[in-house]
């Protein structure tokens, strides 16, 4: 696995320990967190962050620009004063640990993304419906509908 890039999980293990068990006819093991704390134990598996790609956030002089924002913001009524906060799921992101003997190189990630937004105003009197941005233009778990009909605004962009 280690040559293939593969992150193992704890739940990985067990369902692959149970599989091989399985084709042995082996019926006496439970696989329980106690045998794989002891199955890591005895060949020396333990449990690894994978680095690879970072991220940096700019934050010097962080607390001078939030005031400049708050004080063009004080000359508008709450009602007019609207925020849009946007959160990314990686539908298909392996985790950044693995089980291993030794750390382990990072492997490009799979970054299949579906970004969606939130947006009110201060006072919470306008709330939009989320925007849900993904990179295809008809998914199939639609199922033939769009997103206004499921209750969403729904964009598709190749980059999403």
């Amino acid at each position: 696995m280690k040559a293939q890039k593969v992150r193992l999980s704890d739940e990985i293990v067990q369902a692959k320990a149970r599989e091989y068990a399985n084709m042995l006819d082996i019926t006496d093991l439970s696989f329980s967190n106690g045998w794989l704390h002891a199955f890591k134990q005895r060949y020396e598996f333990q449990k690894w962050r994978i680095f690879g790609e970072s991220e940096d956030a700019q934050i010097q002089n962080i607390d001078e620009e939030i005031e400049w924002i708050k004080e063009r913001i004080r000359a508008y009524a709450l009602s007019d004063v609207y925020n849009m906060n946007e959160t990314g799921l990686y539908l298909s992101l392996a985790p950044d640990f693995t089980i291993a003997r030794h750390q382990i190189e990072g492997a490009k990630k799979n970054k299949t993304r579906l970004s969606i937004a939130f947006t009110c105003n201060a006072d919470e009197s306008d709330r939009f419906e989320p925007l849900i941005i993904e990179h295809a233009a008809k998914p199939r778990c639609f199922k033939k509908r769009t997103g206004e009909q499921l209750g969403f605004f729904y964009r598709s962009n190749s980059k999403a």
